[in-house]
């Protein structure tokens, strides 16, 4: 058997942990040291490191980390100078070989050439995020054969940080990139970059002045890959009527290059019609579409001529506040299997959940917050499922569940009160439905009266999740 217990394969340790359980071992010390060793060389740990450790004020903790035995597989490092600064380079020379996960946040990389030997340091890596990362003018410099291979890189994750970073991982073949981008500066470095993905199905490209997915489709060239999921936000309009055209082409002629494989798309902006007719006509695989309610097409020949989509299942709804929303019975009546109806965010306006109702098939309602005078507008005859995020004052459950009596689901993941949600409102709810599933979060006191509730009127339950702990 080998001397040190990191060499030892999952299963000699099993046996190991097996014969601990099993006997009374007098020596205390040995047996703290074996399972310390055990937990050492089995757990994958987590790893944040932010400036101030590399420098000499916590010397300790990075003693620690050049000489411990941990497998850490997921870094985090804020603020640091990256491919700079020794130590952190040391601790991927450590480290990096048991790495799946990094997170790079407030950094600077000054040679990038560095940055690629030490990425090369990270085979098994999966997954990388990046935010605000600025790169030194005179740092662009030619690659050639350093770029590490990143063979098990799958997800890739850029947040405003400069472009010419990208050249680093030319060679990896992501399957999922997120592209957030505010300067103004061109994007051709990720055009060049994505068009040698051939494997990848997710992609999101936020740009609030340029449009990656227009940059590709400018070029009028083959797309290699082939999107299941895509999130798009549109540039500002272009004064030029002539070059708002152009920008509009392009963007058609990439949406279209994608439509027949999407299941999942997202739209932030004001986009052409065109886009629409390509999203309600030939994507006959989409099952997920999230929109803006303020930037829908208004205009009612529009939705004459319009076709209608019946593969959507799921809609999301976002609300800026921002335009009149009476043209979304128009566009929802072009979706006529909507199933599931989400608002993802607090700024939903009681004037758009009223119209939504115009989707007659909902089963399924997710909204993230929830107040009486948003709840009272809530109209689902056919409703089985209802997930609230956030639960802001007390509202009328009798009132909803006499409406709602096909209601089987109930989850509420955060009470605002404890006093917005107690079993008195339990109590109304299940007097009128008979739930399935219960999912209350933090902020619900489950008493004696509660538990009494449930074993009296819910018969049928078949899921209790509480995040708090019982009293």
């Amino acid at each position: 058997m080998s001397k040190n217990i990191n060499d030892l394969p999952r299963e000699t340790i099993i046996q190991v942990l097996r014969y601990l359980d099993g006997r009374n071992l007098q020596n205390a010390t040995l047996t703290c040291k074996l399972w310390k060793n055990i937990i050492e060389a089995a757990c994958r740990w987590s790893l944040t490191v932010k400036c101030d450790d590399t420098r000499s004020n916590n010397k300790e903790k990075m003693d620690f980390i050049l000489t411990t035995d941990r497998k850490f597989g997921t870094i985090k490092i804020e603020r640091g100078d990256l491919a700079e600064d020794t130590q952190i380079l040391k601790m991927f020379q450590r480290h990096g070989f048991y790495l799946v996960k990094l997170d790079i946040r407030l950094g600077r990389i000054h040679n990038l050439t560095t940055f690629a030997e030490m990425l090369r340091l990270t085979p098994n890596l999966k997954c990388i995020y990046m935010a605000i990362i600025k790169l030194h003018e005179a740092s662009d410099v030619p690659l050639g054969q350093v770029l590490p291979d990143l063979k098990k890189l799958d997800n890739l994750v850029m947040f405003e940080c400069d472009q010419r970073i990208i050249k680093c991982f030319r060679k990896a073949k992501l399957s999922k990139i997120k592209i957030q981008k505010d300067e103004k500066q061109n994007c051709d470095a990720w055009v060049d970059f994505l068009l040698t993905q051939d494997m990848l199905t997710s992609l999101i490209a936020n740009s609030r002045y340029l449009s990656i997915p227009a940059a590709i489709g400018k070029l009028n060239v083959p797309i290699p890959f082939r999107l299941t999921q895509l999130t798009i936000s549109n540039a500002l309009t272009i004064s030029n009527a002539d070059d708002q055209q152009s920008s509009h082409d392009n963007m058609l002629r990439f949406v279209k290059s994608q439509a027949e494989h999407l299941n999942y798309l997202e739209l932030a902006g004001t986009f052409p019609h065109s886009v629409y007719e390509c999203i309600f006509a030939s994507m006959t695989q989409l099952k997920t579409l999230n929109v803006v309610v303020d930037d829908i097409p208004q205009d009612n020949d529009f939705y004459e001529r319009l076709k209608e989509n019946s593969s959507v299942r799921t809609i999301e709804l976002s609300d800026n506040r921002l335009r009149d929303n009476r043209f979304l019975p128009n566009f929802l009546k072009k979706l006529p299997n909507i199933h599931s109806l989400i608002f993802p965010d607090v700024n939903v306006r009681k004037s758009t959940l009223t119209m939504a109702q115009s989707a007659d098939k909902v089963e399924s309602l997710t909204m993230d917050y929830v107040n009486q005078c948003f709840f009272e507008s809530v109209k689902f005859p056919n409703l089985h499922t209802l997930q609230i995020g956030m639960l802001t004052s007390k509202v009328n459950w009798s009132e909803f569940t006499k409406i709602h009596r096909r209601l089987a689901e109930l989850t509420i993941k955060f009470i605002q009160d404890r006093r917005y949600l107690t079993s008195d409102d339990i109590d109304q709810i299940t007097t009128n439905v008979d739930l399935q599933t219960i999912r209350l979060g933090w902020g619900f006191n489950a008493d004696d009266r509660f538990f009494e509730i449930i074993r009296t009127k819910c018969t049928n339950l078949k899921v209790l999740d509480l995040k708090e702990p019982i009293i």
